[in-house]
């Protein structure tokens, strides 16, 4: 599926180490030593999926495909615990790994990428606020959901237009260009520079 050259252009080179203490970059994020339980799982799971030179976020768009992925290259089986957890970063150290993705954001320095990962968040969970049923046995709030329902919907909207943008942004919005650089693993700029 993935050869380790996939992975080379990782900010945070962890595919195929086994000891994630030798890895120096990831001592640029302070947050990853406040990780008590799993840690060397939950390292590899966030780098694996917020890592702008990981080949996931182009190869799988769905999030939860992705999620799935990631944790299946960290190491986690489907059949733990921590797998649930961390599909729906319902994990009891939450605060610590939403640290971890905030500061993995900030040493990566692409504001595009980081607004990719917000927008996703931010469109998945509105979209779950969406999909939950209006409690009926409210009636008087049942127009209430219906307008809040509405405005989450035009909100939703704005947030896809936007994250469009910022994937055509990181990826380049010429689509030969974006055709090379998901061939060849490149950047945009890598590539504009080798054709001048």
């Amino acid at each position: 599926m993935f050869s380790d050259s996939d992975f080379k252009s990782m900010t945070f080179p962890i595919h195929g180490k086994k000891d994630l203490k030798k890895v120096a970059e990831l001592k640029l994020v302070e947050a990853f030593t406040r990780i008590e339980e799993d840690k060397d799982s939950k390292i590899r799971y966030l780098c694996y999926m917020y890592d702008k030179g990981s080949p996931l976020p182009r190869r799988y768009k769905a999030l939860k495909k992705r999620k799935e992925e990631c944790l299946r290259l960290a190491g986690v089986s489907s059949n733990q615990e921590l797998y649930k957890n961390l599909i729906d970063l319902t994990t009891q150290d939450v605060s610590v790994l939403v640290d971890c993705i905030h500061q993995m954001l900030i040493v990566q320095k692409d504001r595009v990428w980081s607004m990719i990962i917000a927008d996703e968040t931010l469109f998945n969970e509105n979209l779950m606020r969406m999909l939950r049923p209006v409690e009926m046995d409210k009636d008087k709030d049942v127009l209430a959901s219906l307008k809040i329902k509405s405005e989450i919907s035009k909100i939703q909207e704005e947030v896809n237009n936007r994250l469009d943008a910022s994937i055509d942004k990181f990826y380049g919005d010429d689509p030969i260009l974006a055709d090379k650089v998901e061939k060849l693993r490149y950047s945009p700029e890598s590539i504009a520079n080798s054709s001048r």
